[in-house]
């Protein structure tokens, strides 16, 4: 949940937004004596108070977040409606899903999704060549294409054979008067092993390796760099813990990634992290 304020003298306006676990407008209710005006539904609404309150209410938001979501209610959720890899996908049944249209919030895109699914011809698209474009053989021989927004970095992984995890969405592509099927990525994901929770070696060996890396360059390389870590010190770690390490250290602080370009540093750390302070690590534990 998130609220934006703009201050402009002794009173201030914000915009809420929320996410499906947590009732903004309930949550706003509890509070209701510090505000001039506001009013909202679930999912978002708009506030007015004193500038001088702002620090309360953040308080108490974050009280109120706090007490009534769960880890679990930060986790991304992406609804399935069939396992279906694009091997097996056929212009006719992409055809039929577009008979569904218009989508909208009442009649959301049809998600297919498959795992552990191996791509070839991976190469990064986009005038700044931060998008990935792969293709997935079928077996009569033909190919299908895969588009997956800010992912170009994982080419190499793609074209080294690597299996991945990927939700899309199918669609028709009407080129030199021939009907062909294409498929774009909702999720996309180096595949998660059956050992998903990085084990505090792994941690640790992915943070050294960074922190001898940063010396040399600024530039990340997931892919790469699970490779090299893995040669130089006798390692297995798949990129699917390499990446989780990575976001558990961000939770931390331990690092920031700027994924626009493609850099990483690692802010000094002045004490010591328990790893339980990462949502992403509590929920492996938890769930895996």
């Amino acid at each position: 949940p998130a609220v934006i304020f703009s201050e402009s003298g002794e009173i201030s306006r914000a915009s809420c937004r929320s996410i499906s676990a947590l009732h903004m407008k309930d949550a706003l209710d509890s509070m209701s004596e510090l505000f001039i005006q506001y009013g909202g539904h679930s999912q978002a609404a708009g506030l007015s108070l004193k500038t001088e309150l702002i620090p309360e209410f953040r308080e108490r938001f974050d009280k109120y977040v706090r007490e009534h979501l769960s880890d679990e209610d930060f986790r991304p959720v992406i609804k399935i409606d069939a396992i279906l890899s694009p091997e097996e996908l056929t212009v006719k049944t992409a055809e039929e899903l577009e008979k569904l249209e218009p989508h909208g919030i009442g009649n959301p895109n049809p998600v297919l999704a498959c795992k552990n699914i191996s791509g070839a011809n991976a190469v990064a698209i986009g005038s700044a060549g931060t998008h990935l474009k792969f293709d997935v053989k079928q077996g009569n021989g033909a190919t299908v294409p895969v588009f997956v927004w800010d992912k170009a970095i994982f080419a190499e992984m793609i074209n080294a054979g690597e299996k991945i995890d990927l939700a899309y969405r199918p669609a028709t592509d009407f080129w030199q008067e021939n009907l062909t099927v294409k498929c774009m990525a909702t999720y996309f994901e180096p595949a998660a092993p059956e050992e998903c929770v990085p084990t505090k070696d792994d941690l640790t060996a992915v943070y050294k390796f960074l922190a001898a890396a940063r010396k040399r360059t600024d530039k990340f390389d997931l892919y790469n760099f699970t490779i090299s870590l893995n040669k130089n010190d006798g390692k297995k770690i798949s990129p699917y813990i390499f990446k989780i390490s990575i976001d558990i250290f961000e939770e931390l602080g331990l690092l920031t990634i700027d994924e626009k370009n493609l850099t990483f540093d690692l802010p000094p750390a002045k004490s010591k992290r328990d790893l339980k302070n990462s949502r992403t690590f509590r929920l492996l534990q938890k769930n895996c």
